[in-house]
């Protein structure tokens, strides 16, 4: 079941793509999806990796572009260009609850969803930041903090207090 799930959401997430590469099976546990991602007034390369623990954790996300500003700060790791996008505590919470009551197939439509508004949201980000030469990330602009155990705390009470659904 949760292969048919996997190779449901690659499919639609690569068909969601500007200009995708073939969608890549390196092996029985994960997808490799390739292509630009649609941003405002601009295409970001990326790649995503959908294997078994999509509803546990968020899919890997790595951005290709050249202005993609790196560091913690900026939500894009140093070393590989992957994006923190969402904070994993609050997916996982949300599609655990969401296989439970409505299903895998429900839940993997979300995942997708989320996965794409989440990263269109930050790469937008970083598109603007470069036109603008920003060199820190504006305070208004919203994010989970940075550290695992202040972030978690921070979610914990946003959800006991339903700021967040």
């Amino acid at each position: 079941m949760i292969d048919n799930v996997m190779f449901n959401v690659a499919h639609k997430l690569h068909d969601d793509l500007v200009m995708p590469r073939k969608l890549n099976h390196p092996g029985r546990e994960a997808y490799l999806i390739r292509g630009g991602v649609q941003l405002n007034g601009a295409v970001a390369q990326c790649s995503i990796i959908i294997d078994l623990s999509l509803f546990s954790s968020p899919p890997p996300v790595v951005c290709h572009e050249s202005w993609l500003k790196l560091g913690a700060e900026w939500h894009a790791s140093p070393s590989d260009k992957s994006l923190c996008y969402v904070f994993g505590l609050e997916w996982k919470d949300k599609l655990e609850d969401i296989v439970t009551t409505h299903g895998y197939f429900v839940a993997a439509q979300v995942a997708k969803e989320w996965l794409l508004r989440n990263v269109q949201w930050l790469l937008n980000k970083h598109v603007l930041s470069d036109q603008l030469n920003l060199t820190e990330w504006p305070n208004e602009w919203a994010y989970w903090p940075h550290g695992s155990a202040l972030a978690t705390t921070q979610y914990e009470r946003a959800k006991r207090n339903r700021q967040i659904i």
